[in-house]
């Protein structure tokens, strides 16, 4: 387990997202005061000439635990909400397959409510961590993200007692999400049409909902095809074509992501950003 600090730069006068540059760096549990002791993660004032978001994490897991590790589609997603801010202000939001939180806190900051789900209790403990070490960096105070248990398996929000269960209050401000955010989780066919199928039941819970999802496409050699393709990138797409066809309103569109870097990784040519919107004639 490490923590990785993710540090945003903004210019005095923090008028354009442009100006910002970013870098990340990983700490162990023993980083130690200027007398030798022991301290744990520092916690930045809004008051500094940058923000620092610090996240816990892995560096390798097992499948069943994914969502302890830092993906490139997060990242590239961080960066697309950091350069867009302005946008969410003041938004209601959901991330979808949240994993470490990572997402969630960056447009937390701006949000005024948001849903952080995933499922596994380590995995939902450990974003819960990470949204409380971070949340005083939250615009619209401490309490705006909340962590929360979401299958895409299973039908509607699980409400009985526990620690990430949807209270009645939450279930009613649920209905009130227009900007819904997903990354790197297109790796699996099943879990992708669980994910697609839990998407529409959104739209048509509300019609001026936008999904802002991030891949990173990881090529493969099949048999099937012969060559090197990204099979679970692949079938997404085609759902998704299948899904404008039959229903007209549907629209999904690449986004360039020629935006500016603030975090520190290689935006490789394999990352894809995605818009699906449904149109209200």
């Amino acid at each position: 387990i490490v923590f990785t600090r993710f540090t945003i730069y903004r210019s005095p006068e923090n008028t354009s997202a442009n100006k910002m540059e970013g870098r990340s760096h990983h700490m162990g549990f023993h980083e130690t005061d200027e007398d030798g002791d022991l301290s744990p993660p520092r916690k930045f004032s809004a008051r500094d000439d940058c923000e620092v978001i610090t996240i816990e994490h892995h560096l390798s897991t097992g499948i069943e635990d994914v969502g302890l590790q830092v993906w490139r589609g997060a990242l590239l997603l961080s960066d697309f909400l950091i350069c867009n801010e302005e946008r969410f202000d003041g938004c209601f939001g959901l991330e979808l397959g949240a994993g470490l939180g990572l997402c969630s806190i960056i447009l937390g900051r701006v949000a005024k409510r948001l849903f952080c789900t995933d499922v596994g209790d380590t995995i939902l403990s450990n974003c819960n961590a990470n949204i409380a070490a971070n949340s005083h960096l939250f615009r619209y105070g401490s309490e705006a993200v909340t962590v929360h248990e979401l299958d895409w398996q299973k039908k509607g929000l699980p409400s009985e007692n526990g620690s990430f269960c949807w209270t009645i209050e939450d279930q009613e401000l649920f209905k009130a999400i227009t900007v819904v955010l997903a990354a790197d989780v297109i790796y699996d066919d099943s879990l992708t049409d669980a994910f697609i199928k839990t998407v529409l039941h959104l739209f048509e819970q509300n019609t001026d909902i936008v999904l802002y999802l991030t891949v990173e496409k990881r090529l493969n050699f099949t048999l099937k095809d012969l060559a090197v393709t990204c099979p679970a990138y692949s079938h997404f797409t085609e759902r998704i074509d299948e899904l404008e066809s039959k229903q007209k309103r549907l629209t999904a569109r690449k986004l360039s992501t020629d935006f500016p870097k603030y975090l520190q990784y290689d935006r490789v040519k394999e990352l894809v950003s995605v818009e699906v919107i449904l149109f209200v004639y």
